[in-house]
């Protein structure tokens, strides 16, 4: 093969954290929730139960995070059940997202975990989510139904989800296969994606190799590349 696409859906960091699983999965119960602040139409762990969650985790206050508010918002603002919760979760100094959502009439919740508590819950159980943001569809019973891109819902899923059946989400005209040659991005080294990863300016990208190895193989150098 001349080119391997290493097609990555959310934030990749190229290290031992490859190998790092989600800990919640669909079916699961939901891990505890710790809310430091609320910063937006007041929110706290007990006005949580016995809801019907909407909720989304964020690495912190970037603009990943801040793109998912509007969406999310709109899919409140049509959702007449008063038992769904929206609730965007964050980590780290509450002032960025404070000043940003001022003024704005938004009905979705937002609040910080000071420390990432909720987010290592969620994510490896060490570090925190392998890709951020990351929206988790929650039961009145706290079992989780379905965890992915909060871009990806609809008003048909949530209205599915609240109704006790599957969330049905149909992403097959949403993400296109890309031809073998098609980039968006020219080959990096394994310092260069790391890099670019580390950034944290992005959320996904399509990335094309010169060379061919599986997966789950580093490079040689990357070691001493980074």
């Amino acid at each position: 093969m001349k080119h391997l696409l290493l097609l990555l859906p959310f934030m990749w960091i190229l290290s031992s954290s490859l190998s790092a699983q989600l800990t919640t999965k669909a079916g699961d119960e939901a891990p505890k929730i710790t809310i430091s602040e609320s910063l937006l139409n007041g929110i706290s762990k007990s006005k949580l139960k016995d809801k019907f969650l909407v909720f989304t985790l964020c690495k912190s206050w970037d603009q990943p995070c801040f793109n998912n508010l509007p969406y999310l918002d709109s899919l409140r603002s049509v959702l007449s059940n008063d038992q769904v919760v929206f609730l965007i979760l964050f980590r780290g100094n509450p002032e960025p997202a404070r000043k940003d959502v001022e003024g704005d009439n938004f009905n979705i919740s937002l609040a910080t975990d000071l420390y990432g508590a909720t987010q290592i819950r969620y994510g490896d159980g060490e570090t925190g989510l392998v890709g951020w943001p990351l929206t988790f569809l929650i039961d009145d019973q706290n079992v989780v139904h379905w965890q992915g891109g909060g871009g990806d819902l609809t008003t048909e899923a949530l209205e599915r989800f609240v109704n006790g059946q599957h969330p049905v989400i149909d992403l097959s005209s949403k993400y296109v296969p890309l031809e073998p040659d098609a980039y968006l991005f020219e080959p990096m080294s394994p310092k260069e994606l790391f890099d670019y990863a580390e950034s944290d300016s992005v959320s996904s990208f399509v990335l094309a190799w010169e060379i061919d190895y599986s997966f789950g193989e580093l490079p040689r150098d990357f070691a001493s590349s980074t």
